[in-house]
């Protein structure tokens, strides 16, 4: 059944990239979004922000709208989406926050 539907996801997925490049420009409206619209927004090589610092701060923002409960956003975060975030693009003061934010 899902085999069928590969294709409208996959053009979902896009339009989503094309349309959301500016994460603070359309934050409201991404923040609506399922997981897997969030997920092809932020893996974008496309994604216009100042800082991927903004980037794991939005992760945060839409996970706590999606996910209530602490738990199952942490499983959310660590097993989806922080392998998204880059890393080396990140400030020391930056990635410090981050460690000790999520430990």
């Amino acid at each position: 059944m899902a085999e069928p539907l590969h294709p409208l996801t996959v053009a979902a997925k896009q339009l989503y990239v094309v349309h959301y490049k500016d994460i603070t420009k359309f934050e409201d409206e991404i923040l609506r979004l399922p997981l897997a619209g969030v997920e092809a927004i932020i893996a974008s090589g496309d994604l216009q922000v100042t800082s991927e610092y903004d980037v794991y701060l939005f992760v945060l923002k839409w996970a706590r709208s999606q996910y209530p409960n602490i738990e199952n956003r942490r499983k959310i975060i660590m097993n989806r989406l922080v392998k998204l975030i880059r890393y080396p693009y990140m400030t020391y003061d930056e990635l410090r926050e981050f460690l000790y934010t999520m430990f």
